[in-house]
């Protein structure tokens, strides 16, 4: 019986996050080491380019404060 009451117990909470998004362009090593020091994680990022230069745009989000 106890862990029938565990186990509804847990389905009845739920914890949403919230988080806070940025994007950051052409981001060195070292500014997106920065970042992580900030609590920010890359989620995504996209390359491109044109003529003969290549960009990156990078997404990052952490736990809303």
């Amino acid at each position: 019986m106890l862990s029938s009451l565990m186990v509804a117990g847990c389905g009845t909470i739920r914890h949403t996050a919230k988080w806070e998004y940025k994007t950051l362009p052409d981001a060195s090593d070292s500014t997106l080491n920065q970042m992580v020091e900030q609590g920010w994680s890359v989620v995504d990022f996209t390359a491109y380019s044109f003529g003969s230069g290549g960009h990156a745009t990078y997404l990052l989000k952490r736990p809303k404060q």
